[in-house]
Formats: structure tokens, C-alpha cells, sequence
């Protein structure tokens, strides 16, 4: 006992160097100084205890327990709040002893291996643990709750690579131009910059399943590394993840949490082979060009906000065009939108793109010129509506498929059509004869039909509407024209309204030309 009191006031006051050998701690040890040895037994004959709230340098390896001493390492001073620097250039071998680096100054240097049997025993989730070698090196996950309070990778150009999930409420630090790879795990990360690569990377891509998680809680900003990943994840937490610079690519799946938002930034987004999650009410953000494999579904809302883009032909449910710049559909691409489209920046190039709207009720946005035009229908029942914010034109063709689109006092134009009989296109001013499907002409408003033109079935709803030149409808299958009780049709004179098929007048028609039903 004499020895040991004699020890820990040495220890104290001044440093302590050992040459070589074996430093045996069969009792206690205080280090609020600096300490050199090249072995360290936290145990001899029974076990020990070391409190370390200085610098304890171990230039070989750390032993904490031989499995039956189990000895217990606090690296800190809990009444001075004063943290403890232990490092060890070899192993650290917890076994089945107890370590303890809890403050947020407390740090571990680990340049070998860092070992541990029972996973409770070794707590870090306050303090750092730097794997220092200047070799490749495993970084632990057997540890409490898989959690490092702050972890750094060092010691040169080698990997430093997790062997399991592992979680980081503080920083992850590479530096010294060592690689941190995730190995096929999920690494988890917190803090709001959780990242410090002063020199280095992360590998987050080389191994399967290789996942990184950004979990910053409550409403929390948190940045994004933009680089490439197998997965990348965001969840906990509604506030925004932000890629500050850097392109990002993700190869096997990205999932956004709900009510956040994930803005890529400026740089480049790969998303060609990736599964996407965006939950409704999540936001994906980019303003840079975006590639998605085609045919992918993106939930939630996708806001290309740069300046001047390629939009990522997918299946979106809400579109968002916004920031500047021309933004480019992609030449025999295909887009389609669920639930809302808005189309924003200075000018859109659709191309021969195909755009589609496959929801149910939807607005059609107007005053566009999209390539190939499609409305489809969600329900298969019933004939949901779809209505104009604007006139439409389609260069290529317009296709119509078990809904009904109003178009109001909007123009409607395109090279070619095609809708389907339960179809219908619905005009209160000057409408447009489509020649498959039905068109309706509604409302007071004074309308000619479309000049000599032939419909395959014509509807009046509204009053005020004049043939005034040749019109034929066609339907030999059923109605070919159908005046409501509340419609009011008048013919011209010296005009001809030919109707092959049948005829239903619930209102008012006026023949003051030639009306022939074949």
C-alpha cells in the first residue's frame, strides 16, 4: 500500500517515463499529468483501477483484464470535468474490463487493435476514439450502443473500416489522408456538420449494403457529404439535410424522412440505379442535373431549383421547376406526375419527351408546349377530371385515357390524337374537334364549332353554340350527338350538320341549315 500512495503522488506532480517493460497496475493510479510505458496491465494479481485525466502514453499495448481481473479505466476526472488523452500505439484490449471515456474531451488513441468481449463494458459514447495506426485498421462497434461520442480515422493512407453498425452523436473526423469505409454497415451520424475530412474520404460505395444514415434530431439542419453512396439514408428529425458542395451519386437506395427536406445542392445527382423513398409530405431538392432510371417512382415532392437543368425522367408525384435557366426534358424520355405539376425557371425544352398526367383529379398546367401530351386516369370506374390552368399544345400527339379534361376558354392544340370512347374534352368557348372520343362544348359563353371538322361525338351542354360551317359527327356504335336539357344548338344557314349514328336532343336545337342523320 506504501507503494501505491507513493506512486499516485508522483504521478501527480510530475511525469512519469518507463524504458521498457510492463507497467502493472495491481491498484489504483492517478494520472493528471503525462505518463510513457510501453506495456500497460491494467490488472496484476487482482484488478486495477486508473483514473486518467492527463496524457498516458502507451507505446505498445493496453491490457485491461486476462478475463479474470477485470480492471476499470475512467478516462477523465469527473469532479474537474476534465477529460483524459490515453494513447496506445499498439492493441487496446478491453476483454472484459471496463472503459470509460465519457467526457466530450476524453479521448482513446487507438494505432492497433481495439478489442472488447462484453459490449456494455467499453463506453465511449461521450468521449472520441481515434483509430491512429499507420496501418488498416477495424473499427470496433462491440462497444455501448454501438456508439462512439466522436470518432476519427488517422495515421496515414490506410483504411479504417467499421466491422459493424455503428452510431456517432458528434463528429467523424478523417484526416491524414485515411479512408473511413462503412464496409457494408450502417453508419449513423448526428451532429449537424457531422463530418470533418480534413484529408481523406469516406467510403460509403466499395462494399454491398454499405449505408450512411443522417439522423439529426427535431427540426436540425444537418449537412450531407456529397459523394457517392450505396445507401443513404435520412431519418429522425423534420428540419433540411443540405449537400453543401460536391456531386452525389447513390447506387442502391435513397430514403428521405418525412416532412424533410434533401437538397443536393449544386452538383450532379445519380440516382440511375437507386430504389427511392420520399415520403408524401418530403422534399428532394436540386439544382444541379438529375438522373433517374426511367420508370422509377419519386414520392413526396422533386424541386429542380438551379439554373438551367435536365430533369430525371421518372414517375413524379409532385414536380416542382424552379431557379432559372432552361430546364430540359430529355428526348424520348418519359415523365410522369400524379398530383401536381408546376413549371418554373425561365423556359422549359420538352422536346420529344412524353409528359404524362396519371393521377386522378389534376390540374393540367397551361401555357405549355410539351412534346408528346398523356392523360391517363388512376380509377378505372369512374371518369375523374382533369382541368387546363392554361391553353395546351402538344407538338406530338395527344392521348387521352378515361378522364375528362377541362379546358375551359383555353385553346387545345397537337399533331396528332387519340382519346378513348369514355374520354372526353370539355370547352366554354371555341372548342377543337378531335375526332375520337368526346368533346363538350358548356357553359353561356358564345361559341362556334370548330369550322368543318368532324367530331365522333359531340356534346351541348351550354347555350349559344352555332354551326356555322359543315360539321359531321361520327359514331355508328352509339350517340353521335347529344344535346343536354340544358344546351341550345343552332345551325346556320347554308351550313350542313351530317350525324352519322344517333342523335339525342334533351334541349333546344335550331336548324336553319341542312341537319342529315345517317
Amino acid at each position: 500500500m506504501r507503494t501505491i500512495a507513493v506512486l499516485f503522488i508522483s504521478v501527480c506532480l510530475a511525469s512519469l517515463s518507463f524504458g521498457q517493460g510492463t507497467f502493472k497496475n495491481n491498484g489504483t493510479l492517478a494520472n493528471t499529468s503525462n505518463m510513457t510505458v510501453p506495456n500497460f496491465n491494467n490488472f496484476n494479481t487482482s484488478a486495477g483501477v486508473l483514473y486518467n485525466s492527463g496524457t498516458l502514453h502507451v507505446t505498445s499495448n493496453f491490457t485491461n483484464s486476462d478475463a479474470t481481473h477485470n480492471g476499470h479505466t475512467y478516462n477523465f476526472n469527473q469532479a474537474a470535468s476534465s477529460g483524459g488523452t490515453l494513447s496506445v500505439d499498439g492493441n487496446y484490449v478491453n476483454s472484459a474490463g471496463f472503459t470509460y471515456n465519457s467526457l466530450a474531451t476524453s479521448l482513446i488513441n487507438v494505432g492497433g487493435t481495439l478489442s472488447n468481449t462484453t459490449q456494455n463494458n467499453f463506453s465511449t459514447d461521450t468521449g472520441t476514439v481515434d483509430f491512429s495506426g499507420a496501418s488498416t485498421q477495424t473499427i470496433l462497434s462491440n462497444v455501448k450502443g454501438n456508439e462512439y461520442g466522436a470518432l476519427k480515422a488517422t495515421g496515414g493512407a490506410f483504411a479504417k473500416t467499421l466491422d459493424g453498425n455503428v452510431m456517432v452523436p458528434g463528429v467523424v473526423t478523417v484526416d491524414n489522408g485515411a479512408t473511413l469505409g462503412v464496409g457494408g454497415y450502417k453508419l449513423t451520424v448526428e451532429n449537424t456538420a457531422p463530418f470533418s475530412i480534413v484529408s481523406g474520404s469516406v467510403d460509403a460505395s466499395t462494399v454491398a449494403n454499405s449505408e450512411v444514415d443522417y439522423a439529426a434530431p427535431n427540426t436540425t439542419v444537418q449537412a450531407v457529404l456529397g459523394m457517392s453512396y450505396r445507401k443513404l439514408t435520412v431519418s429522425n428529425g423534420t428540419g433540411t439535410r443540405t449537400v453543401a458542395s460536391g456531386n452525389t451519386t447513390v447506387s442502391t437506395a435513397l430514403k428521405n424522412n418525412s416532412s424533410t427536406s434533401l437538397d443536393f445542392g449544386g452538383g450532379s445527382v445519380d440516382l440511375s440505379t437507386a430504389a427511392i423513398t420520399n415520403p408524401s409530405n418530403a422534399t428532394l431538392l436540386a439544382q444541379g442535373n438529375v438522373t433517374i432510371a426511367t420508370g422509377d417512382t419519386v414520392g413526396g415532392t422533386f424541386d429542380y431549383n438551379g439554373a438551367g437543368q435536365t430533369i430525371g425522367a421518372a414517375e413524379y408525384h409532385n414536380l416542382t421547376l424552379a431557379g432559372s435557366g432552361t430546364k430540359t426534358f430529355t428526348n424520348g424520355e418519359t415523365y410522369s406526375v400524379s398530383n401536381t405539376y408546376v413549371a418554373g425557371g425561365d423556359s422549359r425544352t420538352y422536346g420529344t419527351s412524353t409528359f404524362r398526367y396519371n393521377g386522378g383529379a389534376q390540374s393540367v398546367t397551361g401555357g405549355e408546349s410539351y412534346g408528346n401530351l398523356v392523360l391517363l386516369n388512376t380509377d378505372t370506374t369512374v371518369a375523374l377530371y382533369k382541368t387546363a390552368t392554361g391553353s395546351v399544345t402538344a407538338t406530338g400527339s395527344f392521348t387521352q385515357l378515361r378522364n375528362v379534361l377541362d379546358m375551359g376558354s383555353n385553346t387545345l392544340s397537337y399533331g396528332t390524337a387519340n382519346q378513348s370512347d369514355s374520354s372526353r374534352v370539355r370547352f366554354s368557348g371555341a372548342g377543337k374537334a378531335i375526332g375520337s372520343g368526346i368533346v363538350e362544348y358548356y357553359g353561356a359563353t358564345a361559341a362556334n364549332i370548330e369550322n368543318s371538322a368532324t367530331y365522333k361525338m359531340l356534346w351541348i351542354t351550354g347555350t349559344n353554340k352555332t354551326v356555322s360551317a359543315n360539321v359531321a359527327t361520327s359514331f355508328t356504335g352509339g350517340t353521335a350527338l347529344y344535346i343536354g336539357s340544358a344546351g341550345s344548338l343552332t345551325v346556320d344557314p347554308t351550313f350542313q350538320l351530317t350525324i352519322t349514328g344517333d342523335a339525342e336532343n334533351d334541349g333546344v336545337l335550331t336548324n336553319n341549315g341542312t341537319i342529315t342523320v345517317n
